[in-house]
């Protein structure tokens, strides 16, 4: 499946198809996102063997935690060395309690299976990674060593009024021994630059004198 060759195609049926589910929600910082994570669920469609997910917009939040997103097994089931991508769109946008506006460095998502890591491959050739239309600057994306986390590291970006739209595509391929019906969940967070988690100390010790 050659993902950019579908590109013009997707953007004109992003609105239209209805296995994309849409979300709105709050999302935390940094590796380890704290509060209530926020889910959705996802239809595989089969006709650009993908699943297409829009969602936002998301806004910053000290407290949020990731947007986990449940992938159902396609018809029929996950098979056995079968490629399967995922089209994102959705937008960025500040933090909406007038917090520290952190720039961002990274996008980071992680690929579960029964809630546990399983045997998955992600295809960083057939990966793609765009900011308001454009390629992220400096996009340097980076796989786990146990192949089940990826990351999109770039030049730091600070959404401004209007967000950031981002826009990635993914093939991830299945190799596990026998098809697998249970259904794959993908957990994701922005990280903030250095020296971002100073301003976020800073803001927490304001909110909580606010509370005082």
């Amino acid at each position: 499946m050659k993902l950019r060759n579908l590109s013009l195609a997707l953007v004109v049926g992003v609105g239209l198809c209805a296995s994309m589910a849409q979300a709105t929600g709050t999302v935390g910082l940094g590796p380890n996102p704290g509060g209530t994570p926020f889910t959705t669920t996802h239809v595989f469609d089969p006709t650009f063997n993908e699943y297409r997910i829009m969602g936002g917009p998301f806004s910053f939040d000290l407290n949020g935690g990731p947007w986990i997103k449940i992938l159902e097994a396609p018809q029929g089931g996950f098979l056995p060395g079968q490629t399967y991508g995922v089209h994102e769109t959705f937008t960025f946008l500040p933090p909406k309690d007038g917090g520290p506006n952190i720039p961002l460095t990274d996008w980071h998502e992680r690929l579960t299976f029964d809630d546990a890591p399983w045997d998955v491959w992600v295809n960083l050739t057939a990966s793609e990674f765009l900011v308001n239309g454009m390629p992220a600057p400096g996009n340097m994306p980076m796989l786990s060593a146990d192949q089940t986390e990826i990351w999109w590291f770039f030049d730091p970006i600070v959404p401004g009024p209007n967000g950031l739209t981002f826009t990635i595509w993914k093939e991830f391929q299945y190799l596990g021994p026998t098809v697998r019906f249970d259904p794959i969940t993908i957990i994701e967070y922005p990280t903030p630059a250095p020296g971002g988690a100073a301003l976020l100390a800073l803001a927490g010790l304001a909110a909580t004198r606010r509370r005082r």
